[in-house]
This record gives C-alpha cells, sequence and structure tokens, in this order.
C-alpha cells in the first residue's frame, strides 16, 4: 500500500526537485528547459530505434525496448513536464501576486514618505529588492506543455509512418 500511496503522490517523489527548483536561480531554470528538451527527444530517440528493430526483423529486442525502456522513459518524460508545467505557471503566479504586493507596499511607502512620516524601516525596504524570475517560469509552464503535446504527436506520428 505504501507503494501505491508513493507512486501516485507526486509531492512525496519530487519533493527534493520541487525545492530545487522553488528556490532556484536563473541557471536552473535554463537547464530544467535543457532536460525537458532532452528528455522528450531521448524518449523519440527510443521509439525510432525499437520501431527499427521491428521493422529488421528482431522481434525480442523491439519488444524489450518498449517494455522496458520506451514505456518507462516516456512515463517519466511526461511526468517530469506535467511537473515543470505546474511549478512554472505555480510560480509564475505567485511571482505575479509578490511582485503586484510589492508595487502597492511601495506606493504606501512613498506616500509615507511624501507626508513626513519616513522612518527608518521604510527606507531600508525601500532599498531591498529581489530579483524575479516570473517570466521565465511562464516560458517553462508553456513549454512543458507544448513539449509534452509535441511529444505525444511525434510518439503517434512514428507509429503512423511504419510500414
Amino acid at each position: 500500500m505504501r507503494f501505491l500511496r508513493w507512486i501516485f503522490n507526486i509531492s512525496s517523489r519530487h519533493a527534493g526537485d520541487i525545492r530545487r527548483y522553488e528556490k532556484g536561480k536563473i541557471g536552473t531554470k535554463i537547464f530544467t528547459i535543457i532536460l525537458t528538451l532532452i528528455l522528450s527527444a531521448g524518449t523519440l530517440a527510443l521509439e525510432y530505434w525499437s520501431i527499427n528493430l521491428f521493422e529488421s526483423g528482431n522481434w525480442a529486442l523491439g519488444l524489450f525496448v518498449v517494455l522496458f525502456l520506451i514505456i518507462p522513459v516516456a512515463g517519466a518524460s511526461f511526468e517530469f513536464l506535467g511537473l515543470y508545467s505546474f511549478l512554472g505557471f505555480r510560480m509564475f503566479f505567485w511571482g505575479t501576486v509578490e511582485h503586484a504586493i510589492k508595487k502597492i507596499d511601495k506606493k504606501i511607502q512613498e506616500n509615507r514618505v511624501s507626508n513626513g512620516e519616513q522612518t527608518e524601516i521604510v527606507i531600508s525596504a525601500q532599498n531591498k529588492s529581489e530579483k524575479s524570475h516570473r517570466w521565465i517560469d511562464l516560458f517553462i509552464g508553456i513549454w512543458s506543455i507544448v513539449l509534452g503535446i509535441g511529444l505525444i504527436v511525434g510518439m503517434i506520428a512514428m507509429l503512423s509512418i511504419v510500414k
């Protein structure tokens, strides 16, 4: 029962990935884009290889590749793409909300400064600014969805090409 709970609970399986992505900087997000592309291309390459094995008459090895390589790698690819699509959209949403809150807070502080109520806390809050990567998060969300759809279309297209 624990195994089934682990299989169907993405947050427990990918807790480290989620933390790394949320705390990661621009390099982590670029690495995610590259990794999703490599994983999708690898899935399509494995499918192409197995189709060539079936066409050459090597049914046993082709079936082995399908059962023990393509199905697990394709499943991992779709799960990875789904996870990072969700994380990308979630981080974009919260980054946008946080940016809006900071903007409102800055206007409130500017009003206080103009009324002569400036304190050291207000000055330090104005000087503190964090860089947000919400646009790359949005790109990763969209990229993962498009890549997932492209992977499905590519796999079906490769199967339909078989004579």
